[in-house]
């Protein structure tokens, strides 16, 4: 969808122009440079050249259909974790109770169809999820990554032409970015070179940009990674440790199960002697007070529970799969922390020197780098995830 210069045709470049106006109806974006963030910040309006509103457009492209994709991929789970539950609950309870066989069958069959239908869409809606979010994040970071550039500040914000030609061809990149090539990126980490040293040409300038990425860029980032970390962690912690619970109930019933049937065995071969109910007058009251039938079905229930409580647990967790684990919130944390301490240094900078103004960009490009290695593990955690249950 691209011309061979690397800019988008013209109903696909959305310039900052386009959003004046919407503060109101769009969400605050660190991608998004309204008409008063260019006034407040000039040098916006030359860093990133003729590929600004090209970069911009390829990530609400790419945002909008990770959102798509994520709700696709959650209502996929649900249906799945509902199907695959009914399914083998419904075979285990034909086990016990052999009734209705044709009408049974008929059940588990469509149920586990259901479910592995379900299963391989959510798989395919989280491969888009995933890669639709990846591309996002990667323009993110592309955007800034230009921005931190020695090079752009020491020559007063100005790029060269091989240096536009360069930020085209890594948007047509992102753009094409599959999931395989998530996979790869994930495996081949490489951490690139902090910026080095250089001679500012506008120190003023300078300041504004850092003064433009602590706002624009540090609150943003540094206000989801809050929300993130004060979840309800009990209400999610409680919901991560029912299946494990479920499980011990259902060894438990087994448990019960067989000392239970112990005794009656033990009760019907004491009760073989006329003596065995003087001897115990009140267990022999309790046990041949009911009626073997009745222990059978009572057995038979405390069984059929102890195999559908793992079944009901796998369900949970696979409901859950959906959804970031509770494990991830002490990472939020740990990165709020680490860019609220950039923030500080950034809001207290005086750059007045070069040696000051390499200490600005370092601390800019480490806060880069907290986010990249972020979005790194958080994507690992995802794929990795066993949410098949």
């Amino acid at each position: 969808m691209s011309d061979q210069s690397g800019r988008l045709p013209h109903h696909e470049v959305i310039s900052p122009s386009d959003h004046a106006g919407q503060d109101r109806a769009l969400p605050p974006d660190d991608m998004i440079d309204q008409d008063t963030d260019h006034g407040r910040w000039p040098f916006l309006d030359e860093v990133l050249g003729d590929y600004r509103d090209s970069l911009l457009a390829t990530y609400l492209k790419s945002d909008g259909a990770a959102l798509v994709a994520q709700r696709a991929h959650h209502r996929h789970v649900v249906l799945a974790a509902i199907s695959a539950t009914a399914a083998v609950s419904i075979a285990i309870l034909h086990l016990a109770w052999p009734v209705h066989p044709l009408a049974t069958e008929l059940l588990e069959f469509i149920f586990a169809v259901l479910a592995m239908l379900f299963f391989h869409r959510g798989a395919k809606s989280r491969e888009q999820w995933l890669t639709e979010r990846h591309k996002a994040e990667r323009c993110r970071f592309l955007k800034f990554n230009v921005m931190i550039h020695s090079r752009v500040w020491s020559r007063g914000g100005e790029t060269s032409g091989e240096d536009e030609v360069n930020l085209g061809k890594q948007i047509a990149e992102v753009r094409k970015l599959s999931y395989l090539d998530l996979r790869t990126w994930l495996e081949n980490e490489k951490v690139p070179p902090p910026p080095g040293r250089f001679a500012p040409h506008d120190f003023k300038q300078l300041a504004g940009f850092c003064d433009y990425y602590r706002k624009k860029r540090l609150e943003f980032q540094k206000d989801f990674f809050q929300r993130q970390s004060e979840r309800n962690v009990k209400r999610d912690e409680w919901w991560r440790a029912l299946p494990s619970r479920l499980f011990a109930v259902s060894v438990l019933l087994v448990f019960g199960k067989a000392v239970l049937r112990g005794v009656l065995i033990f009760a019907h071969w004491m009760a073989a002697t006329p003596s065995a109910r003087r001897i115990l007058p009140e267990a022999s009251e309790l046990i041949f007070g009911i009626s073997a039938h009745r222990w059978d079905l009572f057995l038979d229930v405390a069984l059929v529970c102890a195999a559908l409580l793992p079944v009901f647990g796998s369900g949970i967790r696979t409901w859950r799969s959906a959804h970031e684990s509770s494990r991830n919130i002490s990472r939020f944390r740990a990165n709020y922390v680490a860019l609220t301490n950039i923030e500080e240094r950034l809001q207290d900078a005086k750059i007045e020197d070069a040696t000051r103004a390499e200490s600005v960009l370092r601390d800019i490009w480490y806060a880069e780098e907290i986010m990249e290695s972020e979005h790194r593990e958080w994507l690992r955690l995802m794929i990795e995830s066993d949410w098949l249950g």
